[in-house]
């Protein structure tokens, strides 16, 4: 933890103007999506490798369509990609 840390036990980062942190869509909740925004977190990516349920489950991901659309709004923050 540095002294230029923009928020209390935020990481600091050596003046990076990115800090990213990947989602999973099923796991990610909007308290959870705060916390990381208050450590420093300005980008959230969801990690979504498709919208098609069938393929979805193919591929043995715990995620819906409908979780996808409804996290990409619970948990929008400065930056939020898909």
């Amino acid at each position: 933890m540095g002294t230029n840390s923009p928020r209390p036990g935020a990481v600091d980062l050596l003046g990076a103007e990115e800090f990213t942190v990947e989602c999973n869509p099923a796991t990610v909740s909007p308290d959870k999506a705060k916390r990381l925004r208050d450590f420093g977190v300005n980008r959230i990516s969801l990690g979504v490798q498709s919208l098609d349920e069938p393929l979805l489950e193919r591929l043995g991901r715990i995620h819906t369509r409908e979780m996808v659309f409804s996290r990409s709004t619970s948990c929008a923050g400065p930056v939020l990609t898909i």
